[in-house]
């Protein structure tokens, strides 16, 4: 085979190649704009005012095209004004972003992209799509109300607040919980995180997994407020998981009017503000103040009824158990003088009756002989006799009835008389059990104004009061501080 001599070999320069590419390529996209979807993998913004970037699309996981890209100073300018604080979050390593692109191709320099605009819209739709899919996940998994299954305490006093320091929204909280109206105190420490940006969702996660731990009746995760891709890491899944699966309830206040996060959604309680989050608990506090408020009244006008109730019922069965007695020995009385009586009258008749028979024997033994009158005399003392056992029966008859009755009219007046006296005595002990001088005994106190009971009445500043004791009596002075009384009676109630 005969070699060919390289002299004879038609050579070109390495410039008239890209020379002639860059003739064809401008032949087809010059002054021409197109918008390309790209995923950024390197940004690198320069001292001259620059930003120079590397596009990057994959496949399946692989990377099938990639180019490197600029957006001049000019350019750059105006997409910061543009995009104001969502600019951080749009330009990051590992977005796909939609950019408004010139192609440029040069002998020295390549192929390269020149980024003229961003469209913002696709970025916050791309967010949305991520936040369905979080949320989707969640579902399954079944953790969108696992948070909601703590029980809160009655009154939440401590509460661990995660969030940036000195912004409005840690501000806006405190100035709920520190100035709230009935002068509440709330215990609270702040641990400081990010609450934007790539370090942000770290430094969430690392302080609720350390709170685990603590003692606090809440946490509370604050935001002051921010567009959608400044609140983009509150709609991480990493984050909602580590609420939903957390100890304790945690509570979401971040300053969206308009939207909902992912965190909210798992959170056991979400406002859409720091400063509603704060609010809710103060209320919370309030109501049950307000509880323990109306139970007392109840227990105070329970008891006054209560007393006047035993009072009236006291009053009533004395009346009625000296009135029965008096009826009952009256009405027995009646029956014996009835029932004596009844006996007088049957002696009186037998008594009558043999006088006269008597009255007879005599005109018989008048007009008789000794022999009639002997057998008359012996009749005479045979119905004396009878007359005596008789009357003498009667008489005993009616007396052992009388006693008998009288044994008994006794005997149900002394077990009536006592089983009255058992009732008032339980009532009097009753009613020694809530006697002033028990409930003194019992560590209360009767407040006196000039010897007189204080009700309702208002009480001038420096007036003496006399606060009556169980052995003692105590001479103060009245100084007005709601303040310091509402929270010693607070702590009281709480820690009973």
């Amino acid at each position: 085979m005969q070699k060919t001599n390289y002299t004879d070999k038609k050579t070109y320069t390495l410039y008239a190649i890209l020379n002639r590419i860059r003739d064809i390529l401008e032949g087809h996209v010059k002054n021409k704009l197109f918008w390309v979807k790209a995923e950024l993998t390197k940004i690198n913004f320069h001292n001259s005012g620059h930003c120079y970037l590397e596009l990057v699309e994959t496949k399946d996981g692989k990377n099938i095209a990639q180019c490197r890209a600029s957006i001049w100073k000019t350019n750059l300018q105006s997409i910061q004004t543009s995009l104001g604080s969502d600019f951080s979050n749009v330009i990051k390593q590992g977005n796909e972003v939609l950019f408004l692109v010139e192609v440029q191709f040069t002998e020295r320099y390549g192929l390269n992209i020149i980024i003229k605009d961003i469209d913002i819209s696709f970025s916050i739709g791309a967010l949305e799509k991520k936040k369905q899919e979080n949320i989707e996940r969640l579902k399954k998994e079944q953790l969108l109300d696992k948070n909601k299954q703590h029980k809160l305490p009655v009154v939440i006093q401590k509460i661990a607040i995660i969030g940036s320091p000195e912004t409005a929204g840690i501000t806006d909280l405190k100035k709920q919980l520190d100035s709230n109206s009935y002068d509440y105190k709330f215990q609270y420490d702040i641990f400081p995180c990010l609450v934007q940006g790539d370090n942000a969702e770290n430094e969430i996660i690392k302080h609720l997994k350390k709170l685990n731990s603590g003692d606090y009746d809440v946490i509370a995760l604050i935001r002051g407020g921010g567009s959608k891709l400044d609140l983009d890491v509150f709609n991480s899944y990493n984050i909602a998981k580590e609420i939903a699966l957390h100890s304790k309830p945690v509570f979401t206040g971040i300053g969206h009017e308009t939207d909902v996060s992912v965190v909210d959604m798992v959170a056991n309680v979400y406002h859409k503000t720091p400063t509603a989050l704060g609010s809710y608990i103060v209320e919370r506090a309030h109501n049950f103040w307000v509880k323990i408020l109306t139970t007392y009244n109840y227990i105070i006008e329970y008891k006054n009824r209560f007393l006047e109730n035993k009072k009236s019922l006291l009053s009533l069965n004395i009346q009625t158990l000296t009135s029965k007695s008096i009826s009952i020995t009256q009405l027995k009385r009646g029956d014996l003088h009835s029932k004596m009586n009844r006996i007088l009258a049957d002696a009186n008749h037998h008594i009558s009756r043999e006088k006269n028979l008597i009255t007879r024997g005599f005109e018989i033994v008048r007009l008789n002989p000794m022999n009639f009158l002997a057998t008359r005399n012996n009749s005479l003392k045979h119905t004396i006799q009878l007359i005596q056992i008789n009357s003498e029966g009667k008489i005993k008859q009616g007396l052992e009835k009388y006693s008998q009755m009288m044994d008994l009219v006794i005997s149900y007046s002394h077990q009536k008389i006592a089983d009255r006296l058992r009732y008032l005595n339980n009532v009097i002990d009753s009613i020694k059990i809530y006697h002033p001088h028990n409930i003194l005994t019992k560590g209360y106190a009767i407040p006196k104004i000039d010897g007189k009971l204080i009700t309702d009445q208002t009480i001038k500043e420096n007036t003496e009061l006399e606060i009556e004791l169980h052995k003692r009596t105590l001479l103060v002075k009245y100084i007005k501080d709601t303040k310091k009384w509402k929270d010693t009676l607070m702590n009281r109630l709480l820690k009973s």
